[in-house]
């Protein structure tokens, strides 16, 4: 099986909102199509501009080079060696961020290829499902300002979208007034009870752990399950001083860089906390 062609589809919803940190309303679609008529599908939610152009380029040396004109004409079906095919040919402009951004979407769409044409589900291809059934969530952003508001958002994703557990994602403006982010995060927990589930995704609202410690008493006092997103992510300091303070952190939803290799099968480890992951 030889890769024919590789796009980069940018979808976009022009919206009032679009300018909040969401990533729904743009989004790059890669799409691999092959000889055998497999096509694998992958997605980068990045800058898709620059998505499209680190994979329509045209090299500019060795270690400078388009994705797809490296790509066309290989075996699609060993994802691994096309990874690291990828990754030392744009060792001059990768290794961190965006490059690593379309190298993932293609990725994603290079193991679809081959979870299809050998007809297996792509978790048996990284060492089969270890779980059934796990918790989710959905997320409630923007975050209403007043406490009715904040009540009526939980009780339409209680009743409406039939979530059990649920996700705040917090603004800059939760560290101007930590009084008024405790009676809403106060009031999400009456609704809520104590028997689900709530998360905050700081997603950077504050730049310092001395910042982010001033929140911990609210986020305590409402019972979260953990903060994800706590610190830029090279603050290793910083994460290491907000977990010694007893909230767990969701941490790695930032890492724009990786090693030299593809996804593996997956093996069993001890359970860790979320603070260790």
């Amino acid at each position: 099986m030889k890769i024919t062609d590789i796009e980069a589809i940018h979808l976009r919803v022009e919206d009032p909102n679009i300018s909040l940190f969401d990533g729904s309303y743009d989004d790059c679609v890669v799409r691999i199509q092959t000889d055998e008529g497999i096509t694998g599908i992958g997605e980068v939610e990045s800058l898709s501009p620059a998505i499209q152009a680190i994979i329509h380029s045209k090299p500019a040396h060795d270690h400078a080079r388009g994705l797809k004109e490296l790509l066309l004409g290989r075996d699609p079906t060993q994802p691994q060696d096309l990874w690291k095919l990828m990754y030392e040919a744009t060792d001059y402009i990768g290794r961190r961020g965006l490059v690593m951004h379309a190298m993932g979407g293609i990725d994603i769409a290079l193991w679809d290829i081959k979870g299809q044409a050998e007809q297996k589900p792509i978790s048996e291809l990284l060492g089969g499902v270890h779980r059934q059934r796990i918790e989710a969530y959905g997320t409630i952003y923007p975050m209403g300002r007043t406490v009715e508001s904040v009540e009526l958002q939980v009780e339409d994703a209680l009743t409406r979208l039939r979530l059990r557990n649920i996700k705040f994602a917090a603004d800059p403006w939760w560290m101007d007034d930590l009084d008024l982010t405790n009676q809403l995060l106060q009031a999400a927990r009456r609704v809520l009870g104590p028997d689900r589930g709530m998360i905050v995704d700081a997603a950077l609202s504050y730049r310092t752990a001395e910042d982010g410690l001033k929140l911990l008493p609210v986020l305590r006092e409402a019972g979260i399950l953990f903060l994800e997103a706590p610190l830029p992510l090279d603050d290793w300091e910083g994460h290491a001083q907000m977990a010694a303070a007893g909230i767990p952190l969701g941490v790695g939803t930032w890492v724009s860089r990786t090693f030299q290799s593809s996804l593996t099968p997956w093996t069993r480890a001890e359970p860790r906390s979320a603070s260790q992951t």
